[in-house]
């Protein structure tokens, strides 16, 4: 990554750096008992969360809909991994390799078998054991393809962002949800939990291949038509390939991130990051505001929890 594009996006990669750092801490070694004695706190208090509780399920429910790729694009270790490789790719040179048409409608239908598997091993608390080879191996060859194609791992794989995209499309679920209830009323039935979390997956993978757009970000890529001249560096830059050049003046795409990689890319400032409106269209504070908006975000979950 050229210095223009780092120093332009450098609290993205700051807190990206932070978040995979303290990950690898967290796993390989004993670091943050040593140096963060209090911190089992925090991750306890964070695990605690009443997710029955009425405000704390709205809450968390409404950061998910208008913050939730946030996460993605800044907090997520393995998404900061697959950021890095793909600069150490455009650093060296390697061929990107895309995928497109069917194969990627099909790819990225894994992600919420990944979820629905996850999910029905963590309710029915089903035990099991992998081998640190399999991991190693399966973490090797994630990482190779992730090096070759930007985002694969969270494209394709992850549970956690098949997750963040149903619930951007909220309205549409809420009509398949009350439509699902509505006809267990009518039976005068209970569907197995199986029946909801699978209905759950199958209408998050067809609402992100039908739909693909998202209202209801409150930050957005926006773009001056004036000054774009629609060389395309944007799309070519964008870690999910999204037209950004053809966009209009606001992308409104799902899997936006805010990752400010398309922003830093734009030669002739025409990219910006504004509150909904087309304004801010300028490539100054507004840039901050994703990573000031995380920032600001987990301060507020964690002292919440720990109150």
């Amino acid at each position: 990554m050229s210095k223009r594009q780092y120093g332009s996006n450098w609290i993205k990669w700051l807190i990206q750096i932070i978040s995979l750092t303290v990950a690898v801490l967290f796993i390989f070694t004993d670091l943050p008992d040593k140096f963060i004695p209090g911190y089992h706190n925090i991750v306890d208090a964070v695990k605690g969360l009443d997710l029955s509780d009425t405000v704390t399920l709205v809450v968390i429910s409404l950061l998910l809909v208008f913050f939730g790729r946030l996460f993605c694009g800044f907090l997520c270790p393995a998404g900061a991994a697959q950021d890095l490789l793909m600069a150490l790719r455009n650093d060296f040179g390697i061929r990107q390799l895309k995928v497109n048409g069917k194969a990627d409608y099909l790819l990225r239908f894994v992600k919420y078998v990944f979820l629905f598997a996850l999910t029905i091993i963590l309710y029915k608390g089903i035990k099991f054991s992998v081998s640190g080879w399999i991991l190693i191996v399966v973490a090797s060859v994630a990482a190779l393809l992730s090096l070759i194609m930007d985002r694969f791992f969270c494209k394709y794989l992850c549970p956690a962002g098949a997750c963040l995209n149903t619930f951007k499309f909220w309205l549409p679920m809420c009509l398949i949800g009350g439509a699902y209830y509505g006809l267990e009323l009518l039976l005068k039935t209970t569907f197995p939990a199986e029946a909801a979390l699978g209905l759950f997956c199958i209408s998050g993978y067809l609402l992100e291949l039908l739909l693909h757009k998202n209202a209801l970000h409150l930050l957005r890529v926006v773009k001056c038509d004036d000054r774009c001249t629609h060389c395309g560096e944007c799309t070519r830059r964008c870690p999910y390939s999204i037209d950004i050049q053809h966009c209009g003046n606001l992308s409104n795409d799902m899997e936006c991130t805010l990752c400010g990689t398309c922003v830093a890319a734009c030669r002739h400032k025409a990219l910006g990051i504004g509150i909904i409106s087309k304004r801010n269209r300028e490539r100054g504070f507004g840039r901050f505001i994703p990573g000031i908006v995380v920032i600001a975000v987990v301060a507020a979950l964690v002292i919440w929890a720990l109150i």
